[in-house]
Formats: structure tokens, C-alpha cells, sequence
């Protein structure tokens, strides 16, 4: 019976380490100094990794932009009206992807120069948040996606789809 109890808080502690809550608070104590700044959270976790920051910085988060799956917030978030919070597609991009993919370079054109912006990304961004190249449309992109994940293909290889079909992967 101790094996067992040893063994659950094991599992406890390792599941307390990767919250994206505390992974992003103590990561930005170890930092040491972070001045305020602006926040922008990307992905499944994005909720969670805003309340590390927030956790650390406490009224010092100067604006934020919040981009999460459909259903991925709480209720307290979203009824923040200090904060820009957006829901989209997860897993295959749609609309709201291409949506959330304007808010994001609107969010970034209006921030003003030379003042700090902490960038938090999680599993799901590729979907979420979408500004597509010329030559690719919606439903191409939909298609090659669906094609590659029924073919079994890993996250480089997803990944790699997304930077050639997107203006803001990869670097760009």
C-alpha cells in the first residue's frame, strides 16, 4: 500500500511541474526581473500559461491577447474585460483560425515600439492562429491536413505543412 500511495504522489508532482500555470510562473522566477509587459498566450494551454504570468507580474500585464480551442476557457476569463480573448478551430484550422491569425498581427501592429511582449505558446498554435500565403486557400490547407494526419504524419511533418502554407510560421 506505501508503494502505491509513493507512486500517486510521484504522478501528483509530475503533473504540478508541467501545469502550464506554474511551468511559466516558476520559469519567469528563475528569469529573475521581468518588466511589465504585454502578453500574448497561443494554444491549448494559453489560459494557463496567462495565469503564471499573471501569478508573477500581478497588475504589471499591459495588455493581453489570449488565443485558445473553442470550450478552452474559463467562464471568469472570458468575462475579463481587460483581456482579448479569442476562441478557434483545434485540430484543422477554419475561419476562426484566419480570424484569430488578423487579430494577432492587428494586436501586434498596435503595440507600442520598444515595450516588452512576452510570447507564451502551446500544443494546438498551428491551428488556432492562421494568416495563409497567397497561393493557399482554406480549403486547400483543410485538405492537406486532413490527407497528412490520415497518412499518420508526426508533428515535423504537420508542422512543415503549416510553415509553407502560413505567412506568420516558421520564422516568418
Amino acid at each position: 500500500m506505501q508503494a502505491a500511495t509513493q507512486l500517486l504522489e510521484l504522478y501528483r508532482l509530475g503533473l504540478e511541474a508541467v501545469r502550464g500555470d506554474h511551468a511559466v510562473y516558476q520559469a519567469l522566477m528563475a528569469a529573475g526581473t521581468q518588466a511589465a509587459c504585454h502578453v500574448l498566450a497561443i494554444g491549448q494551454a494559453a489560459e494557463a500559461m496567462y495565469q503564471g504570468v499573471e501569478r508573477y507580474l500581478d497588475k504589471d500585464i499591459k495588455t493581453a491577447l489570449l488565443i485558445s480551442p473553442y470550450g478552452h476557457f474559463s467562464p471568469e476569463l472570458l468575462a475579463n474585460r481587460q483581456l482579448t480573448v479569442l476562441e478557434a478551430a483545434y485540430p484543422i484550422p477554419a475561419e476562426s483560425s484566419l480570424i484569430a491569425g488578423q487579430a494577432l498581427l492587428q494586436y501586434l501592429a498596435q503595440l507600442p515600439a520598444n515595450e516588452p511582449l512576452l510570447l507564451l505558446v502551446s500544443g494546438g498554435a498551428s491551428s488556432l492562429c492562421e494568416v495563409l500565403e497567397d497561393s493557399w486557400s482554406l480549403d486547400k490547407l483543410q485538405t492537406a491536413i486532413q490527407i497528412k494526419r490520415a497518412a499518420g504524419a508526426s508533428v515535423v511533418e504537420m508542422n512543415a505543412l503549416y510553415q509553407q502554407a502560413s505567412r506568420i510560421k516558421g520564422g516568418k
